[in-house]
């Protein structure tokens, strides 16, 4: 599809994946809202939770796009969908909406795309780190990410995510109790993940890392339990259940739900060491209140990554505090960094640092003790700044406004 071609039409509305407006939220007045999604479960469940929470009718549209990466030379095409793969995608087409939610940088031109095809009406709230910051109405960015502050970025300080079902829980619990019952208290629970930027995840960090909660199991008098992931490489969970003693509960990841004891973990451990390459499942873990420990794992820097990341840190004022505006200055530098592919950067570090400030967690080689504070819900207040936004806009939202949003 070329630039020149009329967009309107161009995906079929056949595949459009639309949820039929159901309840009071279905009033003729509210906002006609689109929510976009991909392949991405974890980006998507976001966009999802906020456009159900905020209670209005919406509809999903499925995009799913061509092998060629949305690279920062791509940019300056603006607003497109040749990266769209139309005979796969849900309809765009008018009447177009009032507010897109949506998640992920191939989602970026699309939805810039459909905001100008509404003539500029279209508000648009987006999850992660888009180039174009002020191509949006709302940047919802996770706590793991560093997006300067700017009037439209809302900072989360958990991840956005459902609540486990309690019912679930207590099923799963029933399970697996059963399964491990006669191994001593206190149950350590090690929930694993995998490598993800900066960090490295290989079978003797994974050798050693079991050595370590082996020790301190011993210490607690308890019995030590690990789940490995879906993103746990096969030689380092290898790795695990190789060092596993008779006494230890290793399971190695396979997709039958059956053998997963993820849940029963959930439901039945006492205290949980977490590896630090999730922002998801350390959110998942410190909700449910009890004593949490996040495990360093090794980070793998280059010389020349490192310049970069110090480089980057500089450009978008990621070293300034969270609360302190950018300056008109310091906003265009950070905007020419991005346009030359200098983006924002994860920075894990600092959400753990915010985690065990906070007192939801702690760091392994400390003591594991219980939360000293509650955990944060940023949901309300993401969902009180979108229907702000929309209120602004001249919508009629349904029901009326806190005096002040955070």
């Amino acid at each position: 599809m070329s630039d020149s071609t009329p967009r309107a039409n161009a995906l079929p509305a056949s595949q459009d994946l639309s949820l039929p407006a159901t309840g009071a939220a279905a009033a003729t007045s509210a906002p006609r809202v689109w929510v976009l999604i991909s392949d991405k479960i974890g980006d998507d469940s976001q966009s999802l939770l906020v456009a159900e929470t905020l209670g209005w009718p919406f509809e999903v549209h499925k995009m799913v796009f061509g092998d060629r990466e949305w690279r920062w030379r791509a940019r300056r095409r603006g607003p497109t969908l040749d990266n769209v793969i139309a005979e796969e995608s849900s309809g765009l087409e008018p009447p177009w909406p009032d507010l897109v939610i949506s998640a992920g940088r191939r989602q970026v031109p699309v939805v810039i795309w459909i905001k100008q095809q509404s003539g500029g009406r279209t508000r648009l709230v987006q999850f992660n780190r888009p180039p174009e910051i002020d191509a949006f109405d709302l940047v919802i960015a996770p706590p793991q990410l560093r997006v300067p502050p700017r009037h439209n970025v809302f900072n989360l300080r958990l991840a956005l995510q459902r609540r486990d079902d309690p019912k679930r829980l207590e099923e799963a619990g029933a399970r697996w109790e059963a399964r491990l019952a006669g191994r001593p208290r206190p149950w350590i629970a090690a929930m694993v993940g995998g490598p993800a930027w900066p960090f490295s995840f290989e079978a003797p960090f994974a050798a050693e890392m079991m050595r370590q909660l082996q020790a301190y199991a011993e210490g607690q008098g308890g019995s030590l339990l690990v789940s490995t992931s879906r993103r746990t490489p096969d030689d380092a969970a290898a790795a695990m259940v190789a060092a596993a003693r008779p006494c230890d509960f290793v399971y190695r990841w396979s997709s039958d739900p059956e053998t997963n004891p993820y849940f029963g973990f959930l439901a039945l451990a006492d205290q949980f060491v977490v590896t630090g390459d999730s922002a998801s499942m350390l959110t998942e873990i410190v909700r449910l209140g009890k004593p949490v420990a996040i495990y360093n794992m090794p980070e793998r820097w280059s010389l020349n990554k490192r310049v970069k990341s110090v480089f980057r840190n500089m450009l978008h004022g990621s070293h300034l505090p969270e609360d302190r505006p950018m300056s008109a200055l310091r906003r265009r530098l950070s905007d020419a960094g991005q346009h030359l592919g200098f983006g924002y950067q994860r920075d894990f570090p600092h959400f753990h640092r915010r985690l065990v400030q906070g007192g939801w967690a702690n760091r392994f080689g400390d003591p594991i003790t219980p939360p000293t504070a509650q955990p944060p819900d940023d949901l309300p207040l993401v969902v009180a700044r979108i229907r702000r936004l929309m209120a602004e806009a001249g919508h009629d939202i349904g029901g009326s406004l806190p005096d002040r949003v955070a």
